[in-house]
């Protein structure tokens, strides 16, 4: 009898969990985050979603949203025809009263596309060279001079050819260091051998922070400095476009750019490359992937950003999803599954999936 029920409740139990209604997810195509290849779905948000569903234990169907509007698919999942959007879903006020959002799991930043220009920069990049390395040079030669007293003063009565005066003492010490290095008639005294202890291994640092400097900017300065857009003030000079009602348009005009507009990123591109604009506002993950795809060596990302999102997913206001859903992105996190996803497919700015 016992057995006869223990094999009911189970084949109840079954049925239940197959009668579960598959989640309605909501997809937004933006590469690199949902990609569309033919019948299927990739990128970051779904790679990442597929992770999450596989921890909740349930089934999902995709239903793709197409719409140039990109609050509307927030309206339809308010009204419920979603139970999850997935996407590059940037985090908003506005939307915030529509939905709820998950854990963030990708920082993106609004930046320009420009074409190289290293000799516009040079004068700027030398300066910033010349004030870095300077410092250095000048803690150095400050330290040399301390190291220089303070050796005459415990080394002056110690040796014989040694000149007691002061001028001619520090003088004598400084041009023999100049020109050979070192004395070899000292330190006799203690305090003087700690002293150029000291002053050797100090200077031996100063040298190692010296050189990684000149690394530093011959490459990661370098590159920074390829483009010719540094700070806000460089787009007001130019003449600048973005995709028409796209993110980048509306963060252009919010800083009051005058922002031309283009119906894709390849038409922005291709202006670009033949002169007709100097500068065009893009999305960091989009402009990276548009640029290694297109192969373009001539046109760079610049460093500087006007504005920053976090993308999340959205769940329903309410929705006991959202709870369920941060439990498994938090754990997803500890196991770094988000920055190996985010290297996959954004191999340079994997940084910002780290939260």
């Amino acid at each position: 009898m016992k057995f006869l029920l223990s094999l009911i409740l189970i084949f109840f139990m079954g049925v239940t969990g197959y009668c579960d209604a598959p989640l309605k997810v909501g997809v937004v195509v933006n590469p690199p985050f949902v990609i569309k290849n033919e019948a299927t779905y990739s990128g970051i948000a779904i790679d990442l979603w597929n992770e999450v569903a596989q921890g909740l234990g349930r089934p999902y169907v995709f239903i793709e949203h197409v719409c140039n509007d990109a609050d509307k698919p927030f309206e339809i999942l308010q009204k419920g025809e979603f139970d999850v959007l997935v996407g590059a879903l940037s985090i908003t006020g506005e939307r915030y009263e529509k939905v709820d959002f998950t854990l963030p799991f990708f920082m993106d930043k609004v930046i320009a596309i420009t074409p190289s220009d290293y000799i516009h920069n040079i004068i700027l990049f030398l300066r910033m060279f010349l004030v870095s390395t300077g410092s250095i040079i000048g803690v150095l030669i400050l330290l040399f001079l301390v190291y220089i007293h303070l050796l005459w003063y415990y080394e002056r009565s110690h040796s014989k050819s040694f000149p007691r005066n002061y001028r001619e003492g520090v003088t004598y010490l400084f041009w023999h260091h100049i020109i050979s290095g070192r004395h070899f008639e000292i330190p006799v005294s203690f305090a003087g051998r700690l002293v150029v202890l000291f002053q050797k291994s100090l200077f031996y640092f100063i040298i190692i922070l010296l050189n990684a400097t000149w690394v530093s900017f011959i490459t990661v300065t370098f590159v920074k400095y390829a483009s010719s857009v540094q700070c806000i003030s460089d787009l007001e000079k130019r003449k600048i476009g973005a995709i028409e009602k796209s993110k980048s348009f509306k963060a252009g005009t919010n800083i009051g750019l005058r922002v031309i507009p283009f119906k894709s990123l390849d038409e922005g591109l291709i202006a670009l490359e033949e002169g007709h604009l100097e500068a065009f506002l893009e999305e960091q993950s989009t402009a990276e992937i548009a640029l290694s795809e297109k192969g373009i060596g001539k046109l760079v990302v610049s460093q500087f950003s006007i504005t920053r999102d976090l993308y999340s997913f959205a769940t329903r206001v309410g929705s006991p999803l959202l709870r369920e859903i941060n439990t498994q992105i938090l754990r997803l996190r500890r196991k770094e599954v988000p920055e190996k996803i985010c290297k996959t497919y954004l191999p340079r700015a994997v940084k910002n999936c780290e939260f």
